[in-house]
């Protein structure tokens, strides 16, 4: 008896934990299970914490009122929050209106895919010199921040502008002209004056448009480069020195796009960089009729244009960037030097032609001074442009010298068959008397779009000449002279 007692007492007491140990569970859940409420509703049921304290008084006449509605209960999707950036038939639409322009295009799984943005265009007619390269006025424009480009499929958007063009007899316009130059030559100042002839002129000053094109593979899907057949069929679809009709046809889709303007298309100038000079017989062969002009200068000039980046330089500042050492002051980091790595067989040639690799490039292109590589880089330049204008139709050279009279009377009226009225006169005289990279030069935070750039241009050629030192005079006289001569007979 006493030991079924003696039994009982464990399992009375295990059982009275149990029970106190579920009380206070329940406690627990029936404190805890309010926060879980939404729209002050419990998820078991029962009512809110909210509305229990109001039951018994508890709660001061002040609260303020929470606004619990606006949090809807959590859900199981997986979805992204709504997109800010347009439908691609809203793009599409502003694509065709002329509201977005191409500012570049790159392939995504074998399909070409832009981006378009609303360029500022009256930004550079009101001041060129502030906005003297493309680069410079897309950022202005917002273009390099992200959700300010709109991306579709390049070959629609020329398909839609060409369907609305044809229903509204729109006709595309040709380039109206191409600026080539060596550089340190005026380019730039003529780039602008192109700018402001008419309001029906708009010049892409460097910009990466048609040197992109030269780039991409075919303008169709190919295989996948994954495979080797696929590597074979791509490698066959690079574009060589010979015309293809897919390169030739997204060099125009691409022009198309960027010619666009809600009033109709523009007549579209573009100047390359010196690094298009290597390459343009596919953009003349895509634009045969348009007319290009090639701006060279007194190589002494040049050269020292160059030069002068570095004579101010420190001794430390000049090792850090690479600047020749013994008062030779040409930068690796200069237009005509940065090629000097990459080995060009044409640069090579030129060295040897002249009987200068031996002499310094005995172990190869890199152990020649810049200076001399400098002047090679020119010289091939100058000879690409005398080849062109031999074997292509619709070249003028024109020199640095008197060049915006030059634009005014003989290229712009005759080559590029514009009538200048007085208006036109008086906005190219005014570019013209400023200096032309304003952009380059000033604190864009310190001068917003709507305040003038301009700034009075002094001529230096003479003091470029006069402070020349023996070594340019000499290297230009071996590498330069002769084709500045041929330039300058042919010019206007």
């Amino acid at each position: 008896m006493t030991s079924i007692a003696k039994a009982r007492s464990p399992i009375k007491f295990i059982l009275l934990l149990l029970s106190v140990t579920a009380c206070f569970i329940v406690g627990g859940l029936f404190v805890i299970t309010p926060s879980l409420k939404r729209d002050g509703v419990l998820r078991g049921g029962g009512p809110s914490l909210h509305a229990r304290l109001k039951r018994i008084g508890e709660i001061p006449k002040a609260l303020p009122n929470y606004p619990t509605a606006n949090y809807p209960p959590p859900t199981k999707t997986t979805s992204k929050p709504p997109s800010t950036t347009h439908s691609r038939t809203k793009t599409l639409e502003m694509v065709v209106s002329g509201e977005l322009l191409l500012t570049s295009f790159k392939r995504v799984k074998g399909t070409l895919i832009g981006s378009f943005c609303a360029v500022d265009w009256q930004a550079r007619k009101k001041d060129p010199a502030l906005f003297s390269f493309y680069g410079d006025l897309a950022k202005a424009s917002g273009c390099k921040v992200k959700g300010s480009t709109f991306s579709v499929n390049l070959k629609d958007a020329v398909d839609a502008c060409r369907e609305y063009d044809q229903a509204h007899a729109r006709l595309p316009l040709e380039p109206a002209g191409f600026v080539l130059h060596e550089s340190r030559c005026g380019s730039t100042l003529a780039a602008n004056v192109l700018e402001v002839v008419s309001n029906s002129t708009r010049v892409y000053a460097e910009a990466p448009h048609l040197p992109s094109a030269l780039k991409q593979r075919a303008y169709v899907d190919k295989l996948s480069s994954s495979t080797d057949k696929g590597k074979e069929e791509a490698d066959a679809t690079s574009f060589g020195s010979t015309p293809d009709p897919d390169q030739t046809e997204l060099l125009r889709d691409v022009h198309y796009l960027a010619s666009r303007s809600p009033s109709g298309p523009k007549e579209t100038f573009y100047k390359f960089t010196t690094v298009a000079n290597w390459d343009l017989d596919p953009i003349l062969d895509a634009f045969p009729e348009t007319p290009w002009i090639y701006i060279m200068r007194n190589p002494v000039e040049v050269m020292m244009s160059y030069r002068k980046e570095t004579t101010t330089m420190t001794t430390s500042l000049k090792k850090k960037k690479g600047v020749d050492m013994g008062g030779l002051g040409f930068s690796n980091s200069s237009n005509c030097v940065r090629k000097k790595f990459h080995r060009t067989p044409e640069l090579q040639n030129e060295v040897r032609q002249y009987g200068l690799y031996q002499k310094w490039a005995a172990k190869g292109m890199d152990d020649l001074p810049n200076h001399v590589y400098c002047a090679a880089h020119l010289a091939v330049i100058n000879g690409i442009a005398l080849e062109l204008y031999r074997e292509r139709p619709g070249g003028m050279f024109v020199d640095y010298s008197g060049l915006v009279e030059t634009l005014k009377h003989e290229v712009i009226p005759n080559h590029f068959g514009f009538e200048l009225d007085e208006d036109a006169i008086a906005r190219i005289d005014e570019v013209g008397g400023t200096y032309s990279k304003a952009s380059r030069k000033i604190n864009k935070k310190l001068n917003p779009m709507n305040e003038s750039s301009a700034k009075e241009w002094v001529e230096d050629s003479a003091k470029k000449t006069d402070s020349a030192p023996d070594f340019v005079f000499d290297i230009v006289d071996l590498m330069l002279e002769e084709g500045y001569k041929q330039m300058l007979a042919l010019a206007v």
